[in-house]
């Protein structure tokens, strides 16, 4: 039950004058809607604190769909703790009320794939990737934050690669005992599948085994799609409507430009009659980056898509930019290190320690820290014009939060004009749109009026605290208090696009001081790794899974030096899943390999490594222009990422099964989960004395490929196999690889040349 409404309701009314920039003139009050013309110009506007409408179910924000946090993971203390107590702190930070992850599958699901807990059936292993670590540190700066998982691919093992089948019902109660048994975390809610088509039958299956297996509690949200597909279906179902405890949908409101996605009745009566709550379970548009202009664009989402849809929680996409810059949803820029991308922050250089906190994250602070999720929003009918400022105009909007001892009004003023550019656009466009923007503005003043206010936790309010966000200078500013009149009134300024909020909670609103954050620096162009400082199935630094799943494991004593040998090489590299994983409904795998690197502006480079073929083959099938499906690679220049399957952007040396090496530049995705490389040249592995037979597997090759200016050079085992002259790719990334099978990596080293400027 809400404390709220348990209060005496005082009869304290507020006074007070402070300018707030708009396009007109308004005076709100706090009692009933009530629209009056005091003067031409002018209205008056209620807020009604005592019409208590639905509980607020928080704003939060997902790691994964996919390896979105990749690169967070491999920072160093204390700039790893500086950036988690950003954005999970609830008193300085970014306070979110909701962590959502993604359940790894090993399947591409965006930036990279996420590591599974189950490889196999017989597999279990609650320790791999970095989201059971994410959500523990959640958890530590925010005990109340809720927990959420939901799967973007599964294992190919599961269902014999049908999603939804009974093995994937066992696949997912196995997550949720590895989360409880081994990381004592407790998970709120459960996603299906995300953006691919539901199954009612499977969604009843999982609800009934959620409780049966102990995990009545978990909550299940349908169906993460776009649209609000479910809705229909829940009302056609009786089942479906007790299994579905919210409906989630994606993207609903993106640009106060455009329309909102809409709501079919069915989701109306579902929301009032079976108080099942909607939810924004992923949102922000995806054309803007982490500038103000897209931090404007949340916060309107925040804002409208509860007085837009009646929705009560927003899971923002994503949380942190921490992937680099090549991989989608991000941008090289010149004269940067990682570029720009779409995150409440951003943090791309585990290696300098270098990360920018940027104006997402104090626009989600405008909500997340003068509310908690178990607040309840004041009615839309009961606030200001039904939500907005300007009903006719709708440029601004305006939100109320009672909470358990104080309340909160937060204002957005977004307009209706395009935000963020469209797909294509340059990112300086953004910047030129924002000017003109400003130079439209009109000050105005807006009063508003408060009734029937609460007895705040402290006594009578008097005043309110005031913070505001109006350019990339001014972000989370703290302004004069704000006196409230003896008739309920304070007046306040708020120019357009900007973000203002209000609160009668005596502390609430506070930012981390400046930090001491290291300087930008590019990866290192001298690097080596042999694999031997992490922990059996730990993620390894820097390398980012793009098809696959590698993480480090102890060499089988077939590869390991011998006994009495100078060299105490026990761990590599391990390359681990051999079929392919059931995808997303809108991206595809092809054969697993990694990248790393400087994503920017690498040219020149020597890449070398050590890697061994984990199992036989049958060398009699090996087609005869391509190389067979058993092989190794090592690859540079690697300058963009294609997404949908297909193979790395860059030049590779590939040896195969049957000892033939390949010179390759790129290639396209092919059928059955195959890579279509463009092969440049080809031969055979010369003989050398150590010559290993790959026949039965486990035999070390060494991999050196050379790219100087136009000349791609192969070397296997020390000896030149081959080179070629081509122009295709001029700068980028490294990267190693292998086919659907178990592959070993060992003794990665690159020398890499920087050109001045990113091309």
């Amino acid at each position: 039950m809400h404390s709220w409404k348990q209060l005496q309701y005082a009869t304290a009314r507020l006074r007070h004058s402070l300018l707030v920039l708009l396009l007109f003139m308004t005076k709100f009050t706090l009692f009933g809607f009530v629209v009056s013309d005091s003067s031409p110009g002018q209205l008056s506007l209620d807020i009604n604190l005592r019409d208590i409408g639905r509980r607020f179910d928080g704003v939060g924000a997902l790691s994964g769909g996919g390896g979105t946090s990749r690169l967070l993971y491999d920072y160093s203390e204390p700039q790893r703790s500086d950036i988690l107590d950003r954005l999970f702190d609830t008193t300085k930070g970014g306070a979110l009320h909701t962590l959502k992850v993604e359940i790894g599958g090993d399947a591409q699901s965006t930036e990279a794939t996420e590591p599974s807990h189950m490889h196999t059936r017989e597999d279990e292993n609650f320790e791999r990737g970095y989201e059971w670590w994410l959500m523990k540190e959640a958890k530590k700066r925010n005990p109340k934050i809720q927990l959420y998982g939901l799967s973007w691919g599964a294992p190919g093992w599961v269902g014999n690669g049908t999603f939804y089948s009974n093995d994937n019902i066992m696949y997912h109660i196995k997550w949720l005992e590895g989360a409880r048994r081994v990381h004592n975390l407790t998970i709120d809610f459960m996603g299906i599948w995300n953006e691919s088509p539901f199954s009612s039958d499977w969604i009843i299956q999982l609800r009934r085994a959620l409780d049966t297996q102990g995990f009545a509690d978990v909550k299940i949200v349908a169906s993460d799609e776009n649209g609000w597909p479910v809705c229909d279906a829940m009302m056609n179902n009786g089942s479906m409507m007790d299994a579905v405890s919210v409906v989630g949908s994606h993207y609903p409101v993106r640009d106060p430009s455009e329309k909102p996605t809409a709501m079919p009745p069915s989701c109306m009566v579902i929301n009032e009659k079976y108080d099942k709550p909607m939810w924004t379970s992923e949102g922000w548009d995806l054309n803007c980056f982490n500038n103000y202009n897209g931090g404007l664009n949340l916060a309107t989402a925040i804002n409208r898509n509860f007085v837009l849809q009646n929705q009560t929680a927003m899971i923002v996409w994503n949380l942190i930019y921490s992937w680099y810059s090549i991989l989608p949803f991000a941008k090289p820029v010149a004269g940067t290190v990682g570029g720009t991308g779409h995150g409440l922050m951003s943090a791309t250089e585990p290696w300098s320690g270098h990360y920018v906190v940027q104006p997402p994250l104090y626009m989600v602070m405008h909500t997340t820290q003068f509310t908690e999720a178990g607040c309840h929003y004041v009615k839309n009918a009961a606030v200001a014009d039904h939500g907005w400022v300007d009903a006719q105009s709708k440029t601004a909007s305006v939100v109320t939060f009672l909470c358990d001892g104080w309340f909160s009004i937060v204002i957005e003023s977004g307009g209706t004009s395009l935000l963020c550019p469209k797909s294509g656009e340059d990112v300086a466009d953004t910047a030129q749109r924002k000017q003109a923007f400003d130079s439209d503005s009109v000050v105005n003043a807006t009063t508003f009026r408060l009734l029937n206010i609460p007895v705040n936790s402290t006594g009578p309010v008097t005043a309110l605290r005031m913070f505001q966000s109006c350019s990339t200078d001014v972000l989370f500013q703290k302004l004069p208090d704000v006196p409230v009149g003896d008739d309920g009134t304070f007046d306040v300024v708020v120019r357009r696009g900007c973000v203002l909020t209000l609160t009668s909670h005596p502390t609430k609103g506070n930012t981390f001081p400046q930090a001491n954050v290291p300087s930008s620096r590019s990866f290192p162009t001298q690097y080596f790794d042999d694999f031997e400082s992490y922990q059996d199935q730990q993620t390894v630094k820097y390398l980012t899974d793009e098809s696959g799943s590698f993480n480090a494991a102890p060499l089988p004593p077939t590869l390991r030096p011998p006994t009495g040998s100078d060299t105490a090489n026990h761990q590599a590299l391990e390359q681990v899943v051999t079929v392919p994983p059931i995808p997303g409904h809108w991206w595809s795998n092809g054969e697993p390999f990694s990248i790393l690197g400087n994503s920017q502006n690498w040219t020149d480079q020597s890449v070398t490594v050590r890697a061994a073929i984990d199992g036989a083959s049958d060398l009699s099938i090996a087609p005869p222009n391509v190389p067979s499906s058993v092989f190794v690679r090592v690859c540079g220049r690697i300058s963009t990422f294609q997404p949908h399957g297909q193979p790395p952007q860059g030049y590779c040396l590939v040896v195969d099964s049957a000892l033939r090496w390949f010179l390759v530049a790129g290639g396209t995705a092919g059928p059955a989960n195959r890579d279509v490389m463009r092969v440049l040249k080809q031969g055979k592995v010369p003989d050398t004395p150590n010559q290993p037979s790959l026949a039965h597997g486990l035999a070390w090759l060494v991999l050196r490929l050379d790219i100087t200016g136009t000349t791609v050079q192969g070397f296997v085992n020390g000896v030149a196999v081959g080179h070629v002259d081509d122009s295709t790719f001029h700068t980028g990334m490294a990267a190693i690889g292998c086919g659907w099978h178990k592959a070993f990596f060992d003794d990665l080293n690159i020398t890499a040349t920087e050109c001045d400027t990113a091309q």
